[in-house]
C-alpha cells in the first residue's frame, strides 16, 4: 500500500496503534486505515476525528464477533 501511495498520492495510511474517534462515545484503535486527500483535515494530533475511508481490521478468534458485529455497526453508523 505505501509503495502505491508514494507513486500515487491519493491519501494517507495510518497503522496501529492509532486512535480513531468516530463520535462522542466511540473511539477505537484501528489496525490499518486510509484517509483520502479530500478528507485529510480529519487527521488531528490525537488521532482521526471521524470515520476513515477504508478500515482494515485484523480479526482475532477471541474478539472477532465483537469486531464483526458491534464495531462494524458503529463504523457503519458513522460513515
Amino acid at each position: 500500500m505505501c509503495n502505491y501511495l508514494a507513486k500515487h498520492p491519493i491519501g494517507i495510511p495510518r497503522f496501529a496503534p492509532y486512535d480513531t474517534y468516530l463520535d462522542a462515545i466511540n473511539a477505537y484503535q484501528t489496525d490499518i486505515l486510509f484517509i483520502s486527500e479530500q478528507r485529510k483535515d480529519l487527521i488531528q494530533e490525537n488521532g482521526l476525528q471521524g470515520a476513515p475511508d477504508v478500515v482494515i481490521k485484523i480479526l482475532l478468534p477471541d474478539t472477532a464477533n465483537y469486531d464483526l458485529e458491534e464495531k462494524m455497526a458503529v463504523y457503519a453508523r458513522n460513515g
